[in-house]
């Protein structure tokens, strides 16, 4: 399990945030997307952000981050 990422995404404004050097960048984006923005009432909370990212290849292995993360749990994910 990564660091705590959970203060990455507490404000809940638009902000630009960094994850430390040296960190899996892709676990921990992941992580403290799911946990900040998945809500057991709201399905579709994840499906609002929008994250930008150098290729497809990251792209791709962050949508599976996101299925780990999630626990095999049905995501709608957000546009990457």
């Amino acid at each position: 399990m990564p660091r705590s990422v959970t203060p990455l995404f507490q404000s809940g404004r638009g902000e630009i945030r960094t994850i430390p050097a040296g960190a899996n960048f892709l676990s921990d984006l992941a992580t403290g997307l799911y946990r900040a923005l998945v809500k057991p009432d709201d399905p579709f909370a994840l499906a609002d952000a929008t994250i930008y990212l150098p290729n497809r290849r990251s792209a791709q292995a962050l949508a599976a981050h996101f299925f780990e993360v999630s626990e095999s749990v049905a995501l709608i994910l957000p546009r990457i």
